[in-house]
């Protein structure tokens, strides 16, 4: 899309620079070919090429609204020009109109309001516009650049600060492209609500090398059926970094490695609601403290790939995902004092290599999802040796596919509440708990047909595999290896199964095994167990061919 909008509006503002005059006719007047020709040319030369001035302000002047009304739309600004440009039906306007700094440095050659923040700046108010703006500073207005209607916007080298409403607003079927353009909000005064890209009303932009700074609301939004593609840039020390909502779409796209850095906003890094957000390579969610997520989805569709977020000292989530559906591919997520990933409600993917770890302390979960149905994908890795009150992956209500991954915690790496899983192959391993709890009514498939399963824990006095509350598991070895060991203490239970639970024991080996109040046990012929212990009230379904070492601990299986 940019680059044919490059090539349309290159040809417009490099063509032909020429001037006419308008012959004006009177009632009863005879017309020539040659006046009328002489007319049809002016339209041409006015709508369609260039007609150049350079206006002189120096310190404060102007002359570019005077110069507009003279058929002039190509202007050179000098120094600094004070007054607010409207371009109406009522005001007449030029269908192009190109505004350019003289010495290419926009600190140098400005235009500022005049009319103490109550007006728009530069305002397109009618449509079929198409508008340049390169090596200038507009500063100041109600909003710094405003269209309205199916206009085109072009930014390059151009700096819009001091607004008090939206630094660059499109609306109305807009076009826009901005390169290398900083705006900075800066005014945080009580009557200021900044943005810094405004993109609605089924509008469209694309950003590149673009700085949106210290705007009291948002660095980017984009709504009602809008896109914003964002190819690299910074977006610093707003209140909100970017704000997606109401069918709005915003992409960072991945054409020249550019990188997306989102720093020390402090509500939120990305705010989405009932929209769409997709960050594509080398985004950096940098150093969030806020009182809020960091990244938030609320009734939206996300994607997150080749990304790093790293947190700070906020309590929040680092990631909030709610009643959303997001993909996570190829990301790392670290480092912060509230939840690394919260998610409820939704549909969560992770996909190739992801690692969320912690790598200081921190009393929050890594991973924590209810009521969301989920898949890992081979390659993931949850690091929680750092936290110290909270599970690696805590479940509740959810359902999903966990396919080798690796999950280490200092309390237990999988904790399930009421929840259907199925785990195949992975390594789930507990410092301070048990590896693996599943607990009030969860159900789980525990295998290693995709790859080698491995369920430990070295605390003392916990089993690896816990199983409580009227709970199922299944456990069947495969092809590849699959182990489940408590090393705590030499009399620690591997597999613990109590209140009501049950489990169903398939071709394999197991040590030590506990089946008690009121428990199930299925035992297979191809199930060998070293020792045994159950309750009076346990059920024990054994096989006659499978083999149990030791049954001192359990009369119902001898």
């Amino acid at each position: 899309m940019n680059k044919i909008l490059s090539t349309i509006i290159g040809f417009i503002f490099f063509g032909s620079i020429a001037s006419a005059q308008l012959t004006e006719f009177s009632q009863g007047d005879i017309l020539s070919a040659g006046a009328m020709n002489q007319n049809f040319k002016y339209l041409e030369d006015r709508f369609g090429g260039l007609n150049e001035k350079t206006i002189e302000c120096g310190n404060e002047g102007s002359g570019i609204n005077q110069a507009i009304k003279e058929g002039y739309n190509s202007l050179i600004i000098s120094g600094t020009c004070k007054e607010n440009i409207k371009l109406d039906h009522s005001t007449g306007f030029p269908n192009i109109l190109r505004l350019k700094g003289k010495n290419n440095d926009p600190s140098l050659d400005k235009i500022i309001d005049n009319s103490s923040n109550s007006l728009r700046l530069i305002s397109l108010e009618y449509t079929n516009m198409i508008l340049r703006i390169d090596n200038l500073t507009v500063s100041g207005g109600l909003r710094g650049i405003n269209s309205w209607g199916q206009n085109t916007v072009w930014l390059e080298n151009v700096v819009v600060n001091n607004h008090v409403g939206r630094g660059v607003h499109l609306w109305g079927k807009g076009f826009l492209n901005a390169y290398s353009t900083t705006v900075d909000g800066g005014q945080n005064s009580s009557g200021s609500n900044e943005i810094g890209f405004s993109v609605t009303g089924g509008s469209y932009a694309y950003l590149e090398n673009v700085t949106s700074k210290n705007n009291s609301r948002a660095g980017i939004r984009v709504s009602a059926k809008s896109y914003v593609e964002f190819q690299s840039g910074d977006i610093t020390g707003n209140l909100k970094g970017v704000e997606a909502y109401n069918d709005g779409k915003f992409h960072k796209i991945n054409w020249n490695n550019g990188t997306l850095n989102l720093q020390n906003n402090t509500s939120y890094g990305i705010h989405c609601y009932q929209a769409e957000v997709e960050l594509d390579s080398l985004t950096n969610i940098l150093n969030f403290s806020g009182s809020n997520d960091a990244f938030h989805l609320s009734k939206c569709d996300g994607r997150i790939k080749n990304s790093v977020i790293s947190g700070g000292n906020g309590t929040n989530p680092l990631l909030g995902i709610y009643a959303s559906r997001l993909i996570l591919d190829n990301v790392t997520i670290k480092n912060h004092q509230g939840n690394l990933l919260n998610v409820d409600r939704s549909n969560l993917q992770f996909r190739n290599s992801n690692l969320i770890t912690n790598e200081s302390s921190s009393s929050k979960c890594l991973v924590y999802m209810s009521d969301t149905d989920f898949q890992f994908d081979a390659g993931t890795t949850i690091n929680g040796a750092n936290n110290t009150d909270c599970s690696g992956m805590g479940l509740y209500r959810s359902r999903g596919e966990i396919e080798d991954i690796n999950v280490a915690s200092a309390k237990d790496a999988v904790y399930a509440v009421s929840s259907d899983v199925r785990i195949k192959g992975g390594t789930f391993s507990s410092s301070g708990d048990a590896g693996i709890t599943i607990r009030e009514g969860s159900r789980f498939r525990i295998e290693s047909g995709s790859s080698n399963l491995s369920i430990t824990t070295s605390a003392s006095g916990e089993a690896a595999l816990e199983v409580r509350s009227n709970s199922y598991v299944k456990l069947d070895k495969e092809s590849n290896s699959f182990s489940i060991d408590a090393t705590g203490s030499t009399n620690d239970s591997d597999i613990m199964i109590r209140g009501n639970s049950s489990i169903d024991f398939n071709n394999h080996t197991h040590s030590n095994v506990a089946v008690i109040s009121a428990s199930f046990a299925t035992i297979d012929d191809t199930v060998t167990i070293s020792k045994l212990i159950c309750s009076s009230n346990a059920v024990i379904d054994k096989d006659s061919s499978a083999t149990i070492t030791d049954t001192s601990g359990c009369s119902q299986a001898q």
